[in-house]
């Protein structure tokens, strides 16, 4: 399952992706008629296409490709596909003395396209100013 940001109005869809297309098929449509499926495509924003982990947050919430975690030690990960597996890359750790490569119980922050700059801004000053 992928999940993307529609083009026409900019809402987060689910679904099943065609690369081919640029076009997602939410996974509400399930259905084996190859008609309904082209009635339910939408476009998506190729920016903003992720896989789904198939893991979720504390808050048990799918974690896709591309999404920003924020873990227990208010260290922000960005989820990435490298290597043939999902990996997280640390993008924000307010106490570098620890050298964990893994989150600890992480929530989802958002994801990581054009709010990225935004999301990580704002939590990295509310971290600041807890500590």
């Amino acid at each position: 399952m992928f999940r993307g940001k529609r083009v026409d109005n900019g809402e987060w869809v689910e679904g099943y992706f065609y690369k081919t297309t640029g076009y997602v098929f939410p996974k509400q449509y399930e259905s084996h008629s190859a008609c309904f499926y082209y009635i339910a495509q939408m476009q998506v924003d190729p920016e903003t296409i992720g896989q789904c982990t198939g893991l979720k947050d504390k808050n048990s919430k799918l974690i896709f490709e591309r999404d920003i975690l924020l873990d227990e030690y208010n260290r922000v990960w960005h989820v990435k596909w490298a290597r043939g597996c999902f990996r997280l890359k640390l993008i924000h750790d307010p106490d570098p003395r620890y050298d964990d490569d893994y989150a600890v119980r992480p929530e989802l922050l958002g994801n990581f396209s054009s709010e990225y700059v935004e999301i990580i801004s704002a939590e990295t000053a509310s971290i600041e100013e807890k500590t």
